[in-house]
């Protein structure tokens, strides 16, 4: 009889707090571990998931003695964090086979391999490359289809992707580093990521770029949701999309006869500028403002994130943008306030280092978007409080 595997897969996660704080409400909320959970064999896999954002850091020490196989991923500034959870893992269980994947491994590739058994440089397909190797082609899925069952976390919203990656390469984004291009889902996996949910009321499509650069695809997906919808899948559903989507006026109300009720596009400053210089052009199609307010005529709530670039705009500019912003009663008020993050390999990150901009002693796990890592142009101690006070909208 072929023994079964146990399986940890484990979402890691630094709170920019520095506390032991679960982000139940948090959005968008971890896929990695869903989808790579798919890869495993149902029957000859006993697999067990964790998401340090929704649930805090994981403590259970009985967990790290239990599994076979630790499958770590997360966002890029979760390296060390990967590291603990190892050491943590080869002290209860040395024979526990330790794989990371995922952003910060792809920043990192060098690095990761002194620490990790296996280091997945791709797509969450190549987890089934790492299995087959580690455990044996019998520990394969005969198809990889997240595990959702599997997701405790994924209690009021639903996820699923149509694309994968972006067609824009915007300075700072870590899509932009990777340099990996934008790709459609076959419309029978898509089909399939949903009827594998079950019959659910609200769904997100958490693509990077929902509507992508194919406008015929675009059109394709609307109609297999529009027949999904009526099959009673699913209801309201949301997106998100770059400037682009906003330049066809006829996208909003193809959008909202589909069942989309939320719309989410990184609107991250009204300063046309300051867009040019971080190749943010898709947001210079359209007026911000403008498109936000033609959305909620549609019918479709607008979110939006803003990024407090203090170390390359002044307070008083990005006061009076905020200004303009709480002075204008017919939009949203933004989603989140982050500031830019110089994450790894992106020519943001590169034009740091040469300005010499970086604060000294920054670490990896600082690059949380709320905290300072860069010199401002403002002293230093009141671009603190200024952040402390519009993290929150205070004031």
């Amino acid at each position: 009889m072929t023994p079964k595997k146990r399986i940890l897969i484990v979402n890691c996660f630094f709170d920019e707090s520095r506390q032991a704080v679960p982000r139940t409400t948090k959005m968008p909320q971890a896929l990695g571990p869903v989808y790579l959970a798919g890869a495993f064999h149902p029957k000859l896999c006993e697999i067990r998931l964790y998401n340090e954002v929704d649930s805090g850091p994981l403590r259970q020490e009985q967990l790290f003695a239990w599994a076979d196989m630790l499958v770590l991923t997360g966002l890029t500034n979760s390296f060390d964090r990967m590291l603990h959870l190892t050491a943590y893992a080869r002290t209860k269980n040395p024979g526990a086979i330790v794989v990371a994947g995922g952003p910060a491994i792809r920043a990192l590739p060098l690095l990761a391999q002194k620490y990790f058994d296996y280091c997945c440089l791709g797509d969450i397909e190549e987890m089934q490359d790492v299995i087959a190797e580690a455990l044996g082609t019998g520990y394969l899925s005969e198809e990889m289809i997240p595990r959702y069952d599997l997701g405790y976390w994924l209690r009021y919203i639903n996820f699923v992707e149509t694309t994968r990656n972006c067609n824009f390469r915007c300075s700072f984004c870590a899509l932009t580093a990777e340099g990996r291009p934008y790709k459609k889902y076959d419309l029978d996996y898509i089909r399939k990521q949903i009827m594998a949910l079950g019959k659910v009321r609200r769904l997100i499509f958490a693509d990077n770029n929902f509507y992508g650069n194919d406008r015929a695809n675009f059109l394709a997906r609307l109609d297999l949701i529009k027949e999904m919808r009526e099959d009673g899948y699913l209801n309201e559903w949301a997106a998100l999309v770059t400037g682009d989507f906003f330049r066809d006026n006829d996208n909003l109300g193809l959008m909202h006869a589909a069942g989309c009720r939320y719309l989410f596009s990184g609107v991250e400053a009204l300063d046309v500028e300051w867009l040019k210089s971080v190749n943010k052009t898709q947001n210079n199609f359209c007026n911000q403002l403008e498109i936000i307010q033609k959305s909620l005529e549609a019918g479709v709530m607008f979110s939006y994130g803003l990024i407090f670039d203090v170390d390359r705009r002044h307070l008083s500019d990005i006061r009076r943008e905020l200004d303009l912003i709480t002075n204008t009663p017919a939009i949203t008020l933004p989603s989140f306030m982050t500031l830019p993050i110089p994450l790894l390999g992106t020519p943001y990150f590169y034009r740091s280092l040469s300005e010499n901009v970086m604060l000294p002693h920054t670490k990896l796990r600082d690059m949380d978007g709320s905290t300072i890592v860069c010199k401002p142009l403002d002293p230093i101690d009141e671009v603190v409080k200024f952040l402390s006070d519009m993290m929150t909208l205070q004031g």
